[in-house]
């Protein structure tokens, strides 16, 4: 049989068992530019490796040599290509299904550093700390990620014939790739309030966090402003890659992109006219309220004032107890806006909420505030926020109502058309 025969059956049952050039190379223990020039017929395997490669794939020395197995008949050309590209398409559906299950690894990384941010903020608090810790999970998750491309990609490099599977499965790698990038960029666009935002901060000592509602608010506009630049770079990679023709787009696909255009996105770009603005306007007013009407401004007028530091300090300390008397409670040391010492006390007085300095010379008065009058400046705030949630909840319903009729009345059209 000719060295030919010898060949073109390796690389038949190379194909039929999922293996790639490389992954056989490893497994005889020598190079991959060797079994591609087999395969291209430049060369035969040497006499010593015949027994392992009838073995790796379960064939005889033999039926090796011969370049077919015993008792095959039926060799025509046209039964040979329609079994090399049955075994084309196995190959290429096991790449797409490792390469989506290590896909899933990814996105869960990301999800888990997520979580982490959200853990040490809400219940360590320390902002920094899960912005750290989230930043640590999606670099994990983008290296991991680059590393499975690679590999998908490289494993399809060997095909020998150019392929609409072939072209299909380099678009597949290509979109879970991006797909990846884009849940990394949303997560780290969520995370980036901790760092950038000083709105609604909690400070003490020891402790630096964000109050969730305020996170979730200004993360989500975040994760919009990053669904954008990401909606543009799909379209930029999707441009280049056919430029270079990494893959193409036929006839069928865009059709079904116009269809699927006509029948979902046209309704919502219809509605989008009348809703983008109304939403602007209310997250522009919803900012304006967040930066207006804190718990500050409504703890304007309230409190207790104390024009002198003894006063103050008296009362602080006047609710100690036999069962816990003033040394007892850490020392605590007051400052002003300016950073500078205005006194020292023990927090005796369990009524007190918050201390805060005038801005004065003298940095007096010194105003208290009971727990009562800070819970209900928060409420009020709170409840101001609230109000444009369920502002956004009722536009987000009406316009789903309204894009589900008209998107069901284009499906119908098309439909009959």
């Amino acid at each position: 049989m000719e060295r030919k025969s010898i060949g073109s059956f390796i690389a038949v049952l190379r194909k039929a068992n999922g293996l790639t050039q490389r992954e056989l190379a490893d497994k005889l223990g020598i190079s991959d530019k060797a079994v591609s020039r087999w395969e291209r017929d430049e060369t035969a395997p040497d006499l010593s490796l015949i027994p392992a490669i009838a073995e790796i794939f379960g064939v005889t020395s033999d039926e090796l040599l011969r370049g077919e197995r015993a008792g095959e008949k039926d060799n025509s050309p046209e039964k040979q290509a329609e079994k090399t590209e049955k075994q084309i398409k196995a190959l290429l559906k096991k790449v797409r299904t490792k390469f989506f299950t290590k896909s899933l690894i990814c996105i869960l990384i990301s999800l888990v550093g997520l979580f982490a941010a959200m853990i040490c903020n809400c219940a360590f608090y320390k902002k920094d700390l899960g912005f750290i810790v989230a930043l640590i999970f999606l670099a994990t998750s983008l290296v991991l990620g680059i590393i499975f491309t690679y590999l998908a990609y490289t494993s399809i490099e060997d095909a020998e014939q150019e392929s609409d599977e072939l072209a299909s499965t380099r678009r597949y790698i290509i979109k879970k790739a991006f797909l990846i990038i884009c849940l990394n960029a949303c997560v780290l666009a969520f995370c980036l309030p901790l760092v950038i935002f000083d709105l609604q901060l909690v400070i003490d000592i020891h402790n630096v966090f964000i109050r969730t509602e305020y996170w979730i608010f200004h993360g989500m506009l975040c994760v919009l402003f990053a669904l954008l630049l990401c909606f543009f770079a799909n379209i930029i990679v999707d441009r280049v890659a056919q430029e270079k023709g990494i893959y193409s787009t036929d006839e069928s696909i865009l059709q079904g992109r116009r269809k699927r255009f006509r029948v979902f996105a046209r309704p919502a770009l219809s509605l989008g006219k009348i809703f983008i603005p109304v939403v602007l306007v209310t997250v522009i007013a919803h900012i304006i309220c967040l930066c207006t009407f804190t718990v500050e401004f409504f703890l304007k007028d309230k409190g207790t004032e104390w024009h002198s530091i003894e006063s103050f300090v008296e009362f602080m300390e006047e609710k100690a107890t036999d069962e816990y008397p003033t040394y007892a409670y850490n020392e605590r040391y007051l400052y002003n806006n300016y950073g500078e010492y205005v006194c020292s006390y023990k927090p005796c007085n369990q009524t007190v909420y918050d201390v805060k300095t005038s801005n004065t010379p003298d940095n007096l008065p010194i105003i208290t505030y009971s727990h009562e009058e800070y819970w209900d400046a928060h409420g009020r705030a709170t409840g101001i926020n609230a109000c444009f949630v369920i502002a956004y909840i009722i536009e987000g319903v009406i316009f789903t109502a309204l894009y589900t009729v008209k998107a069901v009345k284009a499906y119908k059209k098309e439909k009959e058309s």
